[in-house]
């Protein structure tokens, strides 16, 4: 019953025409459609292309960034690797020189009162034969 109340009262009011200029706009804008179309389309492929510009952009900026990253922490790797060699060379040369300055001695015991050690630089230059006598190598 409202639904009847309710279209009554809509076809109480009062009834307006088109303006004249209604019929040529119609008309107007339907010509223009196919031209708004492409346009529409056109635009929609150049969003399109900016998009998977932007998305491929960021995609190789990203991987750059992995490069260049790799890069850094490669170079770190090797002036560690560099200082580390350094270390070892100073060791190494420290070494010599406490083989070259040090005293050939042997240390063969001791007793409270005395400690037994034999100085080999004393017999460096004594050269023993390899051919072994009775009572040890000769001379």
């Amino acid at each position: 019953m409202e639904g009847e109340r309710i279209s009554r009262l809509l076809r109480e009011l009062p009834r307006h025409g088109a303006p004249a200029y209604f019929t040529a706009g119609v008309l107007r804008r339907l010509s223009d459609e196919p031209r708004r179309r492409t346009f529409r389309r056109l635009a929609a492929a150049a969003a399109a292309v900016a998009v998977a510009v932007g998305v491929f952009g960021a995609h190789e900026l990203a991987r750059e960034r992995g490069r260049e990253r790799e890069r850094r922490e490669a170079l770190h790797r090797l002036e560690a690797l560099e200082a580390r060699k350094a270390e070892l060379e100073n060791e190494i040369r420290s070494l010599r020189r406490l083989a070259r300055d040090a005293q050939p001695v042997v240390y063969l015991g001791s007793t409270p009162s005395v400690d037994v050690v034999v100085d080999l630089g004393r017999l460096a230059p004594v050269r023993l034969t390899a051919h072994p006598t009775e009572g040890g190598y000769r001379r």
